[in-house]
């Protein structure tokens, strides 16, 4: 009987389409937000657009960093995946501009919490290829350990 892991992170996912999807979410929930705040339901503040904005680029970094482990050559992935985070970035950066009218300086801190973000999505990246590796040893000392034990 064949087992099949359909687990969501057991699927090679290409880093644009997720870089298009949390891209997608950003955009639809800055642009509620600004229907909310134009017909007056609600006071939206323009650093709210910001945080949107950073919060897409956190979750892309987390979910991109877990996603690299089930990718097939982890190379071609980074080629994908690092253009990606800095394209999702800058727009997701134009975007909370636009829809805020407010420069990132004038928003506050989020220059430094993009950098931030930028540093922790490279170590991310770089602790899960670590992690592979380790995972990849120990898999062929185990092969090598089951050869022996027959």
């Amino acid at each position: 009987m064949q087992t099949s892991d359909s687990s969501f992170f057991a699927k090679s996912i290409n880093p644009i389409i997720q870089g298009l999807t949390i891209l997608s979410v950003s955009f639809i929930a800055m642009l509620l937000l600004k229907i909310v705040h134009l017909i007056h339901l609600a006071q939206i503040s323009g650093q709210v657009f910001w945080i949107i904005a950073g919060t897409a680029i956190l979750l892309f970094a987390l979910f991109n960093s877990v996603l690299s482990l089930s990718a097939k050559d982890m190379n071609l992935y980074w080629t994908r995946a690092i253009p990606t985070y800095a394209a999702l970035m800058v727009t997701n950066g134009t975007l909370a501009y636009l829809f805020s009218s407010m420069a990132m300086h004038e928003a506050g801190t989020f220059r430094w919490i993009f950098m931030v973000l930028t540093f922790g999505y490279l170590l991310f990246l770089s602790m899960m290829r670590f992690l592979r590796k380790i995972v990849q040893i120990a898999q062929k000392e185990d092969d090598r350990w089951m050869k022996r034990m027959k």
